[in-house]
């Protein structure tokens, strides 16, 4: 396949907006809605199937509830992830996915998400193709077992993780009690059970090829997992994709830094464990190690491909930039991508200043809060492409969060009509 030259250049988060609920739970009913499911706030009440190998052929919930490491969900509930046998020329290959979900910033706010799919495994379907309001996002774009969908990794093995655990996958806090909530902030350890399993009665130990993608809070774990897994595969050609998790810390539109105080409640309460870039701050600033911008060329020497549209709709509300209000975002930032011309060249240059806009959408604060963090995420992502030749980047000027899992954004044209999936299969030589 011929070279393509387009990749480098082109929880609970408080109480927000009018619903008063989590945006960690916000993102789980928008994730819902896109997928054709009815958003619910709490599983049904079902006792988890039990720990049993799968059989060669489907997609299957394995669950680890005597798992050496006592790693728990939210709730106490065992961790776990959806495994998918590879077959044919796949089978050597492996495919760990660490999907999205936002995070939880308080024992009160993880104990209410302790009550959902995104803090328990209590209720997720034993077969993964059922459908259910647990799966989402559903098993689409690179996730796929269909070679139409997914030419490159549909016949790949596949491994699911459950995010359960509020803390990016990184919480070394363990059992946590405070004004009657009881909740387990066992990220890290939910990691290492389950590798360990692979390693013990899936059969990863002889993987060839590996890749470790994930999605918003998942892409973002990628950025300080990829080694961590890499290293337990190493007889496996290891790398890693973070799809619309290169979360910035950048000005709101009140010129303070919301996403900064998050970040700051993140690392009190969860604990992470940020291994390298923890050793370059102090715990006063720890807080820097929940940005890839601050950590990336700290903490990653596998090969990384990092996916991030410049106007991501869900990381400016999370960080401020624009309210929580969904119709609001998207008339703001489709009037920014609607009548910018070259956008991405604005944003390299910084010379949106001159740009004369309509009063009819987003206030002038609040659109020079956009293309700061737009701007952020454009030069902190290309210097990271800059000091490692093996890693690339796709920035598409788009409003898009998470790309890789939904089948239209998968396949979409982003630039130069150049898909991220046709990008992906470029890198890495598919």
């Amino acid at each position: 396949m011929a070279r393509l030259n387009i990749s480098r250049t082109s929880g609970s988060i408080g109480k927000s907006g009018s619903s008063g609920k989590p945006l960690w739970l916000l993102l789980q009913l928008i994730l819902s809605l896109l997928s054709g499911k009815p958003p619910e706030d709490t599983p049904p009440p079902s006792p988890p199937p039990p720990d049993t190998p799968p059989p060669p052929s489907g997609t299957n919930l394995i669950l680890l509830p005597n798992n050496a490491l006592g790693a728990k969900c939210l709730d106490g509930s065992a961790p776990g992830y959806y495994f998918r046998a590879g077959r044919g020329a796949g089978r050597l290959n492996w495919h760990i996915f660490l999907p999205p979900g936002a995070w939880c910033f308080s024992t009160g706010e993880c104990a209410e998400r302790a009550g959902t799919y995104l803090g328990s495994t209590r209720a997720y379907p034993a077969d993964g193709t059922t459908k259910s309001k647990a799966i989402s996002p559903p098993f689409g774009g690179i996730l796929s077992g269909d070679d139409s969908a997914n030419p490159a990794f549909y016949n790949w093995n596949l491994v699911r993780v459950i995010y359960c655990d509020g803390g990016g996958f990184l919480g070394t806090r363990g059992r946590v009690a405070s004004n009657g909530d009881v909740v387990y902030m066992d990220g890290w350890n939910i990691i290492q059970a389950i590798l360990k399993d692979l390693q013990a009665n899936r059969g990863i130990r002889s993987a060839s090829r590996l890749l470790i993608s994930g999605s918003s809070a998942g892409g973002q774990a990628v950025v300080h997992l990829c080694d961590t897994i890499a290293a337990a595969v190493p007889s496996a050609d290891a790398r890693c994709v973070s799809d619309s998790g290169f979360f910035v810390d950048a000005e709101d539109r009140s010129g303070s830094f919301y996403f900064r105080s998050l970040a700051q409640k993140l690392v009190a309460l969860h604990q992470p464990n940020y291994a390298e870039c923890a050793q370059a701050y102090s715990s006063t600033y720890r807080w820097r190690c929940f940005f890839p911008q601050y950590t990336v060329s700290r903490t990653v020497s596998t090969p990384l491909f990092i996916f991030n549209t410049l106007f991501d709709n869900i990381a400016t509300t999370i960080g401020k930039q624009l309210p929580s209000d969904t119709a609001y975002v998207r008339q703001c930032l489709g009037e920014i991508l609607n009548r910018s011309g070259n956008i991405t060249n604005i944003v390299r240059t910084r010379s949106w200043g001159s740009l004369q806009w309509s009063t009819d959408y987003c206030t002038r604060a609040e659109r020079e809060a956009v293309f700061e963090s737009a701007s952020a995420v454009y030069k902190e992502a290309i210097a990271f492409a800059d000091t490692k030749r093996s890693a690339r980047v796709f920035l598409p000027a788009s409003l898009v969060h998470c790309a890789i899992f939904g089948a239209s954004n998968w396949n979409k044209g982003m630039i130069g009509g150049v898909s991220f999936n046709e990008a992906l299969q470029d890198w890495m030589g598919a």
